[in-house]
């Protein structure tokens, strides 16, 4: 039996009594020590605020209380892992839960503290590096996480950063999506009259609507949302085929690009086939590997790729530097 069960049976014996305890008999239906029972007993009235009394007839629940345990129960390990969580979504959108959850950090903290652990210290400890990560207003952030749990229309102010173009629309939100150190809005667009992706840096206004929000079922979502490669919309209908060398294998082999992916390894190398529709990401994803990887198909990937590659050495190396050199 460990800690907590104890904990509960000894909050359970005690609100059965009518009369207070004697340690021995607490000690007796504990099956422990006498050490052990004021352990407890300490736990109970000053982590759990429970109404313990104490005098020279025994121990006790205060007459009328209403007490009862807390409906979660934490280890040390799954308290640390709560901080750990807290400290993520800290960084991954800075002010976002704190003024929500400030309460439950400082009780779990104190409850650390009590066991002569240093929170602070340990978070030190865990290091998270937001690369790329942009940032949208807060407010609208609560806004839209709001309308998304209580199924409300949006009016939004969006700018398309492709071209920088505005627009107002109202919207039925469905998802919040936070990929690649960035949130998104996946949308129902009423004036398009299609599911759409909105990044949150781009909203620059929004107000939730009376309406309810159109409603789209989870299979639907998943199909037009998690088929396709990356963050672009769209039912997948290509396969990438890539063929990466084995010293970047090792690393490719363990990597989820996509959750329909597969890969196999040939002689020396590992070849990975990636569904995808738009191909824009997938070309980034592609390049940052260098001569590490060749795209073996389709042809209209490969070609693209090559086109990226020759625009690259028109920047790097242009035609009169190349004449300067062969000089």
């Amino acid at each position: 039996m460990d800690k907590f069960e104890r904990i509960y049976q000894l909050h359970h014996f005690l609100k059965a009594r009518r009369y207070p305890a004697s340690i021995q008999t607490i000690c007796e239906n504990l099956h422990c020590g006498k050490a052990s029972a004021y352990r407890y007993i300490n736990e109970l009235r000053d982590e759990l605020n429970a109404p313990v009394e104490q005098n020279r007839d025994g121990i006790r629940y205060a007459e009328n209380n209403t007490f009862e345990l807390p409906g979660l129960w934490f280890s040390n390990e799954e308290l640390h892992a709560l901080l750990a969580a807290h400290q993520y979504l800290s960084l991954t959108h800075p002010g976002l839960i704190e003024p929500h959850i400030k309460p439950l950090r400082q009780r779990i903290e104190k409850i650390l503290r009590k066991h002569h652990q240093h929170p602070d210290a340990a978070l030190q400890r865990i290091r998270l590096l937001g690369i790329g990560m942009r940032h949208s207003d807060q407010q609208y952030f609560r806004h839209i996480a709001s309308a998304v749990l209580a199924r409300k229309q949006l009016h939004i102010h969006y700018t398309r950063r492709s071209d920088g173009s505005a627009s107002e629309r109202d919207v039925s939100p469905q998802r919040l999506t936070h990929y690649r150190d960035n949130w998104y809005l996946d949308a129902w667009c009423h004036s398009k009259n299609e599911l759409r992706t909105f990044a949150l840096d781009q909203i620059s206004q929004c107000n939730t609507l009376d309406a309810m929000a159109r409603e789209i079922d989870n299979n639907t979502l998943n199909q037009h949302y998690a088929s396709a490669y990356g963050i672009f919309a769209g039912e997948a209908d290509k396969i990438a085929t890539l063929k990466f060398n084995a010293r970047r294998a090792r690393w490719i082999e363990k990597e989820q690009w996509h959750p329909q992916q597969t890969g196999e390894w040939k002689d020396n190398y590992y070849l990975l086939n990636i569904p995808y529709n738009n191909p824009t990401e997938l070309i980034m994803d592609i390049l940052k590997y260098g001569t590490d990887v060749e795209v073996l198909a389709p042809d209209e990937l490969r070609a693209a790729v090559q086109l990226q590659i020759s625009g690259m050495r028109a920047v790097y190396w242009p035609k009169n530097a190349c004449d300067q050199t062969d000089n």
